[in-house]
């Protein structure tokens, strides 16, 4: 993913305590949000999500050189809900040829994004470029050239514990670097070598992420021979600059399955998880692999039957969600370019708790690409792509979003009644909205509200209350615009649903 939200493993009901078998429900993906609105090319989003829940989107754009492959990076900030909150700001002001920006939410609160400049166009010199924003989308430090070098993929960037910032890319020679840097730009270790191929291959489609031990896992397509001999290489970096494992295959070296990778994670005990396409004598396959910390295979699960002769499946994103199950986007039967986005839900042990689905589809005039996929603690996913005729003249960002909520699937836990009623009005709101819910019997009832990222913003009931019908008055003034849940717990019984602030 290329951008991760700290996993947190609160969850929003108390469902989990009363009946520890539970099964994700997959609510409908809202209707897709244009996050660019000109007429001119925009590629590569990156989407990062502030603990107010808001998204922000970082991309390229050739709105000042508009009919050219030289773009700039700019950045907007959109609600959950698809209000624009800020104008495009614009952040790199060189060309960049197709530039592909990288951002996180940091645990500063600020917004970090890193970008490839591989033009030769003055004034910039080529290489690796970072800049600094508020949560407003102010920015608060220049563009600034890190790591003056060639850089073939995009380039992830992760914050370790200490604050720092670290990445790594493909550069030339087909050889893997590292390097960390301060939230100032100060390099703090310079590019490092990770792995080179030398005569032995090549390195392609890089996907990295950092575990809970400040490591960085990445996965690549490895080339070693003719066309479609290929497996999937791994290395491990510590964010000190140690190389710990410089190169190991993930798949075997076999010219009759060649593997390409398409994301990684790991999961709270720093197992990986990777997803990858596998070329066999009857299509391609889409499988879902996890194995240890010493690259043991635990599982590997085909998500999704062979696509037909011809077409294509792969390139996709990871994330883990607020319970730790890991959620996949790739893409699905296209015919060479990506015009079909799917969905799955495991849990870290294998179990499919989400089948497969479509997130969106495009008929064959457009076609859509760079997926970006974000898990927050609330529930929310959220899935950023690009859609367009070509990658040349035109092509728009944007993004759409579900709500993951638990269902219970243990007969020992109470039905839950249906006279509760739980609702709000008015929803969107302003300022003040009120709840109801009915109550069957007397009970000890807590209404509580929750932010996106699982913190309690207002507790309005926790007592007694007799049975009947009951409104509460919330007076949320004091609360920043964006998505927010409301929870009640009554007996043995509970609910969640969601609400929205638009000022």
């Amino acid at each position: 993913m290329r951008s991760i939200m700290p996993r947190r493993l609160t969850t929003l009901l108390t469902t989990l305590t009363l009946c520890g078998l539970l099964a994700c429900q997959a609510y409908a993906w809202e209707y897709p949000v244009t996050v660019t609105t000109d007429t001119c090319l925009s590629l590569v989003p990156s989407c990062a999500i502030d603990d107010e829940g808001n998204l922000h989107f970082f991309f390229a754009n050739n709105r000042y050189a508009e009919g050219s492959s030289y773009l700039e990076v700019f950045h907007s900030k959109y609600s959950l809900e698809g209000v624009r909150l800020t104008e495009d700001v614009r952040i790199s002001h060189s060309y960049s040829y197709y530039p592909e920006p990288d951002a996180i939410f940091g645990s500063d609160q600020k917004l970090h994004v890193i970008w490839d400049d591989n033009s030769w166009m003055e004034p910039s010199p080529k290489g690796i470029y970072y800049s600094r924003l508020d949560i407003e989308g102010n920015i608060e430090r220049e563009a600034t050239l890190v790591f003056p070098c060639l850089a073939v993929d995009p380039v992830p960037l992760f914050q370790s514990s200490d604050g720092n910032l670290n990445v790594v890319w493909v550069g030339d020679h087909d050889t893997l670097y590292y390097g960390k840097f301060d939230t100032s730009g100060q390099v703090i270790i310079p590019q490092t070598v990770v792995h080179t191929t030398g005569s032995a291959g090549n390195i392609y489609y890089m996907y990295a992420c950092i575990d809970t031990q400040d490591r960085i896992h990445s996965i690549w397509r490895r080339g070693y021979g003719g066309p479609g001999e290929f497996n999937i290489g791994y290395s491990r970096i510590s964010c000190e600059g140690e190389v710990l494992i410089d190169y190991a295959p993930l798949t075997p070296q076999d010219p009759d399955t060649g593997c390409i990778g398409g994301a990684v994670v790991t999961d709270e005990n720093n197992d990986v998880h990777i997803i990858y396409l596998k070329t066999l004598f009857d299509g391609q396959h889409q499988f879902y692999r996890k194995v240890d910390n010493d690259l043991n295979t635990i599982y590997d699960i085909m998500l999704v039957e062979p696509v037909m002769s011809g077409s294509e499946i792969g390139f996709g994103d990871m994330s883990l969600d607020s319970y730790g199950n890991v959620v996949m986007a790739f893409a699905y039967n296209h015919s060479g370019i990506e015009e079909n986005y799917k969905r799955a839900t495991y849990s870290i042990e294998g179990e499919e708790l989400i089948a497969p689905e479509y997130i969106v589809s495009d008929g064959p005039l457009e076609n859509i690409s760079y997926p970006d996929l974000n898990a927050t603690v609330g529930g929310t996913v959220v899935f950023t792509y690009w859609a367009g005729v070509d990658w040349c003249s035109s092509g728009k960002v944007h993004y759409t979003y579900t709500i993951d909520e638990l269902a219970v699937n243990n007969s020992n836990c109470p039905p839950y009644p249906v006279s509760l009623n739980l609702s709000i009005f008015p929803n969107p709101s302003n300022a003040t909205t009120t709840i109801s819910f009915a109550l069957p019997e007397a009970v000890h009832v807590k209404l509580t509200i929750f932010n996106i990222n699982g913190q309690v913003v207002e507790t309005l009931i926790d007592g007694y209350r007799e049975a009947a019908n009951h409104q509460v008055t919330f007076d949320a003034s004091h609360l920043a615009s964006g998505l927010y849940f409301y929870r009640i717990e009554a007996g043995s019984y509970s609910d969640v649903k969601k609400m929205v602030l638009v000022k």
